[in-house]
């Protein structure tokens, strides 16, 4: 249960949220502060304790699999009234079987943690903010630990769990990922409450992904707190009301975790496409007859200049749904929006397309590993800003690439959660391609999200061998559009049979 709180809450105004600088100082510490950590076997676990900034003792489980690793790690946060054992003893066992590490504190207050005449109901505005303290200085110990995969920790927080994993999420960026179980912000119009509130937090996760579960007849965090930390969200995230109260059913918690831990299964060649920080993106017009058309350049991670086109309908506000469309070798921007520009704007739907690597007007690249790196990276750069447009809907974004443009795409889906549908064209596995840029390698990590292939039967350059084996990667049975010319050049009725299941997928 959550603290009571008064009932003339819904009437106080809201107070001004203190800056982002404000509440990310607040939460601020000393990383290189020794943590005096304890550690006790108990059979297969490990016991850990160790002194927070505030001289108190936590209290930790942690357990990994046999084995050398690097593995991927999943911290638990548990509930007002609950402990480290509650949620370990449920989740901890087939985790460490699935191949991951888990750890599990006390919060503030709680578990082993209780102290005698204080309730952590009534310190709960103090309970949250130190309890995520608390688990910053616990990523601390993660990182000495060799078989945790450093990239690859994600959080599952249920209640006032996922209170705390919505303010890590924001605060903290070794989270990679988070699934956030019937939380809620009911302290919004709180004053005094600002470093408990999660909705001042949460919008700061993306690109990182959240997954939320929340309960349509919950009475503890109503619907509507809930709604308040859902709208303060960003894309890329998944939104799933399950018709329940404040106790989910399990297999519905189980499906929160197995979302979370096929994003923390990544290989390990996606950490060369990190996101870099995002792209201050300059927009210049350009007369067009069919659309609203706009030159779009950045400077890249690299400090090399990029340059785009992003074409949006003549009429209308929005928020359009955004498709990003990624050209083959030997093309540029330009030969692959004006082909799709008019059937896109013609539709209600905004895209964009940047010059890949080494093409158009970009400085010659030949390196297939370099084009890919780069031209993903410059994409997930371009996003977080472009996505700001108030024109433009962030939970609507589609991919389609052609060629090369259909592998990097298969790629950039993958790893990038704000893509929700894809459509790859003359794409497949080839054996030419490096080791860390094969599509089939990404993906079955697209297995949640729609995804469809354009390819031809007699493809000289794609074979159908190379083009089934990237749809047998995904996993499931994803939608495939055949077409027989001996031809690398999609048919016209072909590809707009393409085009539509595209613009359906994201109206």
């Amino acid at each position: 249960m959550l603290p009571p709180l008064p009932a003339m809450i819904a009437l106080v105004q809201a107070p001004q949220a203190p800056s982002w600088e404000t509440l990310t100082k607040a939460f601020a510490y000393d990383s290189h502060a020794p943590l005096s950590a304890k550690e006790t076997s108990d059979g297969s676990r490990l016991k850990l304790s160790f002194t927070n900034l505030r001289g108190e003792t936590v209290t930790a489980l942690y357990q990994r699999p046999d084995g050398p690793g690097p593995f991927p790690c999943v911290a638990l946060l548990h509930g007002l009234g609950g402990s480290k054992e509650q949620l370990f003893a449920l989740m901890a066992p087939e985790l460490v079987k699935q191949g991951f590490a888990v750890l599990a504190l006390d919060a503030a207050l709680h578990g082993e943690r209780k102290v005698e005449g204080k309730s952590p109901q009534a310190a709960f505005l103090k309970v949250v903010p130190d309890t995520v303290k608390d688990w910053r200085q616990a990523l601390d110990w993660l990182s000495t630990r060799p078989e945790v995969n450093k990239n690859r920790i994600g959080l599952l927080g249920y209640s006032m769990g996922a209170f705390q994993g919505s303010i890590l999420m924001g605060v903290e960026p070794r989270f990679q990922a988070a699934t956030l179980c019937v939380g809620g912000d009911p302290f919004v119009t709180f004053p005094g409450a600002a470093l408990a509130s999660p909705s001042n937090f949460i919008g700061h996760a993306t690109p990182r992904p959240v997954y939320f579960a929340n309960g349509t007849k919950d009475t503890t965090v109503t619907p509507a707190a809930s709604k308040v930390l859902l709208s303060a969200a960003k894309a890329p995230k998944v939104v799933n009301w399950i018709e329940s109260g404040h106790l989910l059913p399990a297999e519905e918690v189980r499906k929160g975790l197995s979302w979370l831990t096929l994003r923390l299964k990544l290989p390990a060649a996606a950490d060369r496409f990190a996101a870099p920080d995002p792209a201050t993106l300059r927009f210049a017009p350009v007369e067009d007859a069919d659309a609203r058309v706009e030159r779009v350049s950045f400077t890249n991670a690299a400090k090399e200049p990029v340059s785009g086109l992003y074409v949006r309908p003549k009429d209308g506000t929005g928020p359009f749904p955004l498709v990003l469309v990624l050209h083959g070798k030997g093309h540029s921007k330009e030969r692959m929006l004006n082909t799709m520009k008019r059937e896109f704007a013609s539709r209600g739907i905004a895209a964009i397309a940047l010059d890949a690597a080494g093409h158009g007007e970009r400085k010659p690249v030949t390196d297939t590993e370099a084009i890919f790196t780069t031209t993903i990276q410059d994409y997930r750069q371009l996003l977080p800003n472009l996505l700001e447009r108030p024109e433009l809907n962030p939970e609507k974004v589609g991919l389609i690439g052609f060629s090369m443009g259909a592998m990097m795409g298969t790629i950039l889906t993958a790893i990038d959660e704000r893509i929700r549908v894809a459509l790859p064209c003359v794409g497949g596995e080839l054996d030419t391609l490096p080791a860390t840029c094969r599509p089939a390698l990404f993906a079955p990590y697209v297995t949640d999200r729609p995804i469809a292939f354009v390819n031809g039967h007699n493809d000289p350059t794609v074979p159908e061998a190379a083009a089934k084996k990237l749809h047998s990667a995904v996993g499931t049975n994803p939608t495939i559009f055949w077409y027989d010319e001996a031809d690398h050049t999609i048919p016209k009725p072909t590809l707009r049979l393409g085009t539509d299941w595209l613009v359906e997928k994201l109206k």
